[in-house]
């Protein structure tokens, strides 16, 4: 009828006395008992296992925060009723039975917190209203030592309220609450960028969001030995786990944020614009110094800085107009090494010109050598400035700060599959609010939030970012009503499609004959990329054999005589297969990168259908470089992909992915775990 959960971490003693109180005064109804505990070296399991072998122990090899923990527990139980407790939590006679009675009687209750005592039997207030600025700078800060009987706080914590009736309150905390486990699939389990604090703030926000009811009930009271540790001392680790959860809170909920992210592209495109500025006139410095180095060696003089100031203005907005007419300030997908080539484009047309006006302007003040001296700086600066801006967002996103609310629309495997990685892989850059599903179960607490037909007053009510629709059950009039919508909610939308194999990123929509209608263009391995591609393999092979060609005879000498025949005859097949290899690259063979040699002698099948290869088979490629090893049926996606979104760029990125994994490998995983690359 009822699970107890109950996270602990270093607190042996009181979680004994817990669990004491527990059996001692246990409830008149059915109940079981799971101990999750985050990896604490105080003998905590063994007591649990020696004193209390009913219990269900789980053990964390590392502290994962209480939030996760406390989602582990629900997952391990199966009660209709979750009461989560602190491991300082004693539990007096009657206590719990009044919580399931008043769930059992309400069932819009979704949350239902008890009365919380001191252990003198003095009150603690753990009935809520929401945080506002001005509370958490009375509660975290020393302003709530210099007025203490600010309004702000007695309205916070409900001083003006006896605490002695049943009410529902905007939250309580999370020493004690009993969670319906419906409620809970409804809305999500607590979440996990919580590491310690403000999860009880955030679930009982979500539970009134969708319409439970979180309630106050006097009558079931418990001893809570609150040590409040974020309070002891203005600076402390708990106090850093405090700010953090504020932060995670306010990006998850606060109006501002919400705000910033709908315009995320204009910040993005404003953030690289600002990074660019600094970079063009810190390159332009370093140009200038190093020209006034090789002074002595250059016939013609350097004035002052400011006799440069109007070739610096003119600089700038060349540079920048430039970036700007290459695309390089609208939003795209972008990567390390895309940043860089599109970066070396703008500079490289910024540098045409400004050598080009050298020849136009009637003033002295006009350098070559600076404006030559000028090109590779800025590519390196404003590269590393874009690339710096790209990390640090990455890892803002790896600690699940800025997440796009995200929806997923349909069921079946596909979507399911989709659920799970977003929710496993915040640099995505998603948190998963919920589905929608013609189906009527979502799995693991991912709340079903309507069926594809809600999707319009879902998106507006839950302050939905991005829509993804993945399933092909998902009707086209669906996705097509929405998609001239989305203008209007300011959401981005992804549709998985059936026709992944033939879309290309040439592709896009244009009219005809009256009418708009999807273009592909032919593939970009044709003509002059072809002739590219090609070049650059001869160019490489070329070097590759020269280079390697002594040093794999000096190398196999030296190994003859030096190790043991086992080994040098390892070695010299080792030499001699990469040697053939740059061969077969440059007799035409075989390219750097492309489809996996095997395949070479056979068409691709994907969906029963036909697809004919175009690229020559590759020393490395997609699959190779894949960060993952995964099914036939993928690599063939992978590599029809490559062939017809081919780029530079994307032979760059596999190559230096190839090397990486030649010294980090790979992992191996089932059929139901892709899709997280």
């Amino acid at each position: 009828m009822v699970s107890l959960v109950i996270v602990g971490h270093q607190t042996k003693d009181l979680l004994e006395a817990c669990l004491r109180s527990v059996y001692e005064m246990r409830p008149s109804v059915p109940f079981e008992v799971c101990v999750v505990d985050n990896a604490s070296t105080d003998g905590t399991p063994e007591m649990v296992r020696g004193k209390f072998p009913e219990v269900q122990l789980v053990e964390n090899q590392r502290n994962v925060g209480y939030s996760t923990a406390v989602n582990e527990g629900f997952r391990r139980t199966t009660a209709p009723y979750v009461l989560v407790i602190n491991p300082d939590i004693v539990v007096t006679e009657g206590a719990i039975d009044a919580l399931v009675r008043y769930m059992e009687a309400t069932p819009e209750a979704g949350v239902v917190g008890g009365r919380l005592l001191n252990p003198d039997g003095s009150l603690q207030y753990s009935a809520r209203t929401f945080y506002t600025l001005r509370v958490l700078l009375m509660r975290r800060t020393p302003l709530g030592r210099l007025f203490p009987n600010s309004r702000a706080i007695r309205d916070h914590l409900m001083l003006d309220w006896d605490h002695n009736d049943v009410r529902e309150v905007d939250w309580l905390m999370g020493a004690c609450l009993m969670i319906r486990r419906s409620a809970a699939e409804n809305v999500g389990l607590m979440d996990e960028r919580y590491f310690l604090y403000f999860e009880d703030v955030d679930l009982c926000y979500k539970m009134r969001q969708r319409g439970w009811k979180v309630v106050y009930l006097p009558e079931a009271e418990m001893v809570h030995h609150h040590r409040r540790a974020s309070a002891r001392r203005m600076i402390n680790r708990p106090f850093f786990y405090h700010l953090n959860s504020v932060f995670h809170f306010y990006d998850k909920w606060g109006g501002f944020f919400q705000s910033v992210k709908r315009h995320r592209k204009l910040v993005q495109a404003l953030t690289f614009l600002l990074s660019d500025m600094i970079s063009i006139n810190l390159a332009f410095f370093v140009a200038y110094f190093a020209r006034l180095l090789l002074g002595p060696i250059l016939v013609k003089p350097l004035f002052g800085v400011g006799a440069y100031l109007d070739l610096l203005v003119f600089i700038n907005v060349t540079t920048l107009l430039a970036f700007a007419a290459l695309g390089l300030y609208r939003a795209r997908p972008v990567g390390s090494v895309d940043e860089v080539l599109a970066v070396a484009k703008g500079a490289s047309v910024s540098f045409v010109i400004l050598m080009a006006g050298t020849f136009v302007s009637q003033t002295q003040f006009y350098s070559r050598t600076l404006v030559a001296m000028f090109w590779p700086c800025v590519i390196v600066l404003a590269s590393l400035g874009r690339i710096l801006n790209l990390r640090l967002h990455s890892e803002l996103r790896g600690f699940q700060f800025d997440l796009q609310r995200a929806v997923v629309v349909g069921g079946g495997i596909r979507a399911m599959e989709v659920q799970q990685n977003l929710r496993e892989n915040p640099r995505l850059g998603c948190e998963l609010v919920g589905m929608l599903s013609p189906e009527d179960a979502a799995a693991d607490f991912v709340p079903l939030l309507g069926r594809p037909e809600d999707l319009e007053r879902v998106v507006e009510e839950m302050g939905i970012q991005q829509v993804i629709f993945a399933d092909a059950g998902v009707s086209n009039e669906t996705v097509a009503d929405f998609l001239l919508k989305s203008g209007k909610y300011g959401v981005d939308v992804r549709v998985m499609t059936d026709l992944e194999e033939v879309l290309t990123r040439t592709g896009r929509v244009e009219e005809f004959l009256g009418v708009p209608v999807a273009v592909f263009e032919r593939g970009p391995l044709f003509g002059l990329n072809a002739a590219i591609k090609r070049g650059l393999d001869v160019l490489g092979a070329v070097v590759g054999v020269v280079v390697t060609w002594p040093v794999a005879a000096v190398t196999s000498v030296f190994r003859l005589l030096r190790a043991d025949p086992g080994r040098s005859e390892a070695w010299d097949d080792r030499l001699r297969r990469g040697v053939g290899g740059l061969w077969n690259v440059l007799v035409g063979r075989m390219s750097f990168v492309g489809p996996r040699p095997a395949d070479r002698s056979r068409a691709s099948q994907l969906r029963g259908h036909s697809v004919a290869r175009q690229a020559r088979p590759g020393l490395t490629g997609p699959c190779a470089a894949a960060r993952i090893l995964v099914g036939e049926r993928e690599k063939e996606i992978l590599e029809v992909f490559y062939e017809r979104n081919w780029s530079l760029a994307l032979d760059l990125r596999i190559l230096l992915a190839s090397l990486r994994r030649a010294h980090g490998g790979v992992e191996r995983v089932e059929r139901s775990e892709i899709g997280k690359g």
